[in-house]
Order: structure tokens, then sequence, then C-alpha cells
């Protein structure tokens, strides 16, 4: 698809560019799926004309001059001029206009490493800002001090790529955004970059570079009073386990129950995530070897490996700690959803009272008695 695009740009004597994050993305040999083009020479009508002729389109932009198109849903754009005209973050007017230069259309760009352009037609990569060099040394720098303040975003964005990238942010980007409001931002916004770092391999960068520009207020105010956050770094987990409940579940550990419904309730409004957290929040951590309690646990959270590897992280405990076997031996006499799907319950109404009704039975007896019992009221074809 993006060979046919090419072949149809240069047809009608236009330049082609791949921009921003997957350029960055490509010389570090990063995966990254998201392609984002920039067309120009061609003036909007015509370019409309060519994509509507021969690529399934989605409008999503169209009046700014922004398009997606065809299944994988790769975004098209003329080149834009940006200008702010509040404080919040659709307080802008955007123009486009394919015939402004290509240096032009990339200093609206936040950092130098998100404004390389990889020229399709010619093979090459235009880099006006020293991005490559900036990728060499592993730094987050911004491109201009009057576009990069317009959007108080960037703030928490510096601090993202420094998760992602592992980079540290250039000491002028720093005093810059030390100097932005970021107070006006939505819940939402926050949230979208808060999650993104959270699912890096080095969430601990997000937070210290927030703590170390004093920008921790006013949507993570409690964390101040974190000294650092390098307990958050290198943690793989299981697919079916939320790395972002998790992790923010293990900075509540360091907050009371009330500050951690304010922490949280700042930046989401996922209710299920928000009632999780206060849950795992709540437990008494010695008490574990208390097997009534422990069963509670396990009974009112549903996802037993989030919740053990909570206790796994929160408790600095190994594989071989006599405790932890005992929490995980604990755990393996459970019944769980997939042992009813084993034996042939489906996912059919009424799957999620026959579970609990299986857990209360659990209580009093032993996993394999406890499978016996339903598979010998319900059958296997329960739900068939």
């Amino acid at each position: 698809m993006i060979e046919k695009l090419k072949e149809l740009v240069a047809q009608n004597k236009g330049k082609i560019y791949i921009v921003g994050g997957y350029v960055r993305d490509k010389i570090l040999g990063r995966k990254n799926d998201d392609i984002d083009i920039e067309i120009f020479g061609i003036k909007k009508d015509k370019l409309e004309e060519l994509l509507y002729d021969n690529f399934h389109v989605e409008n999503v932009g169209k009046s700014f001059g922004i398009y997606l198109i065809g299944d994988d849903r790769i975004q098209v754009a003329l080149p834009r001029r940006e200008r702010q005209t509040g404080i919040h973050h659709r307080d802008f007017i955007i123009d486009s206009d394919p015939f402004m230069s290509a240096k032009e259309a990339s200093q609206r760009r936040d950092f130098t490493i998100n404004a390389l352009m990889y020229d399709l037609i010619e093979n090459k990569i235009y880099d006006f800002w020293n991005g490559q060099e900036d990728i060499k040394n592993k730094l987050i720098r911004h491109i201009d001090d009057n576009h990069f303040k317009e959007d108080a975003l960037r703030v928490l964005r510096a601090g993202r790529f420094a998760s992602q990238l592992d980079f540290d942010v250039a000491e002028e980007t720093k005093k810059e955004c030390k100097n932005i409001d970021i107070s006006n931002l939505s819940r939402e916004r926050i949230e979208q970059e808060l999650f993104k770092a959270l699912c890096t391999d080095k969430p601990s960068n997000f937070f210290n570079f927030l703590k170390e520009i004093d920008k921790l207020k006013p949507f993570f105010n409690e964390l101040e009073k974190v000294d650092r956050f390098e307990f958050l770094d290198g943690i793989i987990l299981e697919d079916n386990i939320d790395k972002r409940t998790l992790l923010l579940a293990l900075i509540c550990n360091k907050l009371d129950t009330e500050e951690t419904k304010t922490f949280l309730k700042r930046f989401t409004i996922r209710k299920q995530m928000i009632k999780n957290i206060i849950y795992i929040r709540k437990i008494d951590l010695t008490k574990l070897e208390d097997k009534s309690y422990l069963f509670e646990c396990f009974y009112h959270f549903k996802n037993h490996d989030l919740l053990l590897k909570y206790f796994e992280l929160v408790l600095n405990y190994d594989y071989k700690n006599e405790h932890l076997e005992f929490i995980y031996k604990m755990n393996e006499g459970l019944i769980s959803g997939y042992d009813l799907l084993a034996i042939g319950i489906n996912k059919k109404q009424g799957f999620n009272d026959i579970l609990i009704e299986a857990r209360k039975y659990n209580y009093f007896h032993t996993k394999v008695e406890t499978i016996e019992y339903i598979k010998n009221k319900y059958g296997g074809n329960y739900g068939s």
C-alpha cells in the first residue's frame, strides 16, 4: 500500500515522507507499527482524489488534511501549521499547507528525535534538528521554545519518552518544562501518558523526571513523599496481568487508603481498576499466613496471578521463601474459571454464578473435590 501511494505521489510530482516516531524507532531497532506519512507538493483536492480513488479512507481529520487509509489505518496528512488560541489542548487553529518546506513542517514537533523525516522517493533521512545525534547521545531535547510551550502535555511526554527509551532529558528541556503550567491538562490526557509510561521497562524515569522538575503536582501530589521510583522497573509479567494495575498498586502501597482514592481519581475514571487497587491496598500483609484470610483475598480478587505478583514484589520474597511458597500452594488449591472451562462449563449465561458457587464450596473442600462436585451437579455439557 505504501509503495502504491509512493508511486501516485511521484507521478504527481509530490514528496512523501514517513515522519515521527517510526523513523526514530527504526534507527533504534525498536518495533513500531504506527506509520505516519506527510505528503508535500500536492493540493488538498488532488490528494483526496488520489486517496479516495485508490484506498479505503477514514475521514478522521479531513478538515485538517488528515486521513487514515487501508486496513492498517496508516495516517496520511498534509503538512500543517498549528497556532495556539487558548489554554486547552483543543484550543489550536490548524492550517494545512502542502507547499510549506519540510523543515518548517518538522519544527512544530515536540522533540528532535521525533522530527526525523524519511523520504520514500529519495530513500534518505532528513534531519533538520540534529535528532540523530540526540538518539546517539540518548537525549530528549525540544526543538523550539515557542512551539514547545504551546502544548503542556509535552512535559509529560518528555517523561514518558524518558521511560520508553531510557533516555535522559536535556537540561534546556528540563528548564523549559519547569516553566510550563500543566494544571489545565485533562484527566484523559494525563491517564494516556501515565499508562504508556507504566507499560515501559523504566517507569521510574517518568516519575523521577517529574519530581526533579517539580511537576508531580497537581496530578500526583501524594507521590512527593516517595524518594525514588526504581521499585517499578524491570517487572516482567504474564500476558493476563495488567501492568498498569499492578504498578499503581505498588505505588499506592506507599500511600494510605484515603490518599490512594484521591490519587487514582485525579487521573482515571476506570472504576474497576480503582476498585481493584483500593482492595489490594487494604490487604493486611501481616496476615497472609492465615489460611482463611488468604483465601478471602483470593476469593474477592479474581485475577490471582496479579495478586500473587503483588505479594511477591511488595514483600520482596523470592520463590524459595517458605511464606511465599505457602501463598502459591494456597493459590494452586483454589478453583478458577479456567478449571470450569476445562471440564466443559462454557462461558454462557450463568457461568459466573457457577464460579461463585464453586469458590464457596472450595472454601471447605479441596480443589479436586470441588471440580468433582461441579461436574456431578452441572455436567460437562452445561451451556453448550
